[in-house]
């Protein structure tokens, strides 16, 4: 099989995606199975990063789950390669709901590659990102459990998982007020 019918296969899977017909991911699932476990994760990075597809390669990583050990070690670098703009983390969710057929847990190696997918994007990629899908990143980001890599990190978290008010401090006691004080204006929550 040569990787010239496998990137045929990625485009035809993209445009079945985009237009609302599944046909073709019966294919492109044939041919993940045929691969060894590093070259379907290069076929994702480079569907996405040369071909510029956004849907087929967050497909092969739904694909890659499913897989034997191999494959599953690779899903979290593959992922987070493969994921170049904020809006990508919720339509591989929703992508793996699809293909899984209805709403069930993420595989542990899903979570760490969404993980380190939220620590990439800046404030301003975040603000940009269309958030209008079933599937909200601040949905996504209590699935992951996503931990900031820095303070700025934290408060763009804090203000994902939290539109309209940043608490003064978790139910488990972690002091939010106290550490991204500075950093966002605290509100504190109506009594009821």
């Amino acid at each position: 099989m040569s990787s010239q019918t496998l990137h045929h296969a990625c485009i035809e899977w993209e445009r079945a995606f985009v237009a609302g017909h599944g046909q073709t991911a019966t294919g492109l699932r044939e041919l993940a199975h045929r691969l060894p476990p590093q070259s379907l994760a290069d076929l994702a990075i480079t569907a996405r990063d040369e071909l510029k597809l956004r849907f087929a390669p967050l497909a092969l990583v739904c694909e890659m789950t499913r897989f034997t050990k191999r494959h599953r070690a690779l899903i979290a670098s593959t992922l987070e390669k493969v994921i170049q703009t904020p809006n990508e983390i919720t339509e591989y969710v929703t992508i793996y709901w699809k293909l899984s057929g209805g709403r069930c847990p993420l595989s542990k190696q899903s979570k760490l590659g969404l993980k380190a997918a939220f620590n990439k994007f800046t404030e301003q990629e975040f603000a940009n990102c269309d958030d209008d899908g079933e599937v909200k990143l601040r949905d996504v980001l209590s699935l992951v459990h996503a931990k900031p890599k820095d303070r700025e990190h934290g408060r763009i978290f804090a203000r994902i998982a939290n539109k309209t008010y940043l608490p003064i401090k978790t139910r488990s006691g972690f002091p939010v007020a106290k550490v991204y004080g500075s950093l966002i204006q605290c509100q504190r929550p109506r009594k009821r």
